[in-house]
């Protein structure tokens, strides 16, 4: 995992939430940003693209993972689409008696990434997440225009 205590990240200042940064593989150009959603709804299109237009701030190729518990089909598509990946967990990565020790590391220590120790990963978790070690090829979305969340046209 790339060391990152502040909210810069190769001299980029990080306004959005982005949980943690990955080097996927050993001399690859691309990066990994992995978005972390420990909450219950479904995790929406809408939300996808914010995360995207985050992503928008850093001139490299990124390898966009979404991780959630329940994810809408159109967002897993668009993830797809994009060459990144979703991980769907069906249960919370740290339990609700963590969730605030998570929140004061996050806001106090580590802005950026969220540290989960391995013994609080369950097994079935780490396997979804090995799928990661076969990624290399990401995209800049710094060349893309700004993602929005449009509705859906209705065929007459």
């Amino acid at each position: 995992m790339e060391h990152t205590g502040t909210r810069k990240y190769n001299l980029v200042t990080i306004i959005g939430d982005i949980d943690i940064i990955l080097s996927p593989i050993p001399l690859c150009k691309s990066k990994i940003f992995i978005e972390v959603k420990n909450k219950l709804p479904f995790y929406t299109k809408k939300e996808l693209y914010k995360f995207f237009n985050y992503l928008r701030e850093f001139n490299i190729s990124i390898i966009p993972i979404v991780i959630a518990r329940k994810i809408y089909q159109k967002p897993k598509e668009v993830l797809l689409e994009y060459r990144g990946k979703y991980i769907e967990i069906n249960k919370i990565l740290v339990s609700h008696e963590y969730a605030e020790l998570s929140k004061q590391y996050n806001s106090l220590i580590a802005n950026i990434t969220r540290v989960i120790p391995d013994r609080l990963i369950q097994p079935d978790i780490i396997k979804k997440f090995s799928v990661l070690k076969t990624m290399n090829k990401g995209l800049n979305f710094s060349k893309l225009d700004y993602f929005e969340d449009k509705p859906e046209e209705k065929i007459l």
